[in-house]
């Protein structure tokens, strides 16, 4: 039985950056959910990448760590 679930999968580079991606999916487990969030992550990148960069829909920045 699917089931609705809002996941977040995210990826930390070597220097400590984070890209975080966030999916409403409707999966049949969590595992599920996992995958069906990174395939959308990755076709999102790609996209991302053959339009020559993302748009920017919102910031927050702040001082220090």
């Amino acid at each position: 039985m699917s089931q609705d679930y809002c996941c977040k999968i995210v990826h930390i580079t070597d220097e400590g950056d984070k890209l975080e991606y966030t999916a409403n999916i409707e999966a049949e487990s969590h595992d599920t959910a996992v995958a069906i969030t990174a395939e959308r992550l990755t076709a999102s990148l790609h996209n991302l990448v053959a339009d020559g960069g993302p748009s920017i829909d919102a910031t927050k920045v702040e001082l220090g760590k």
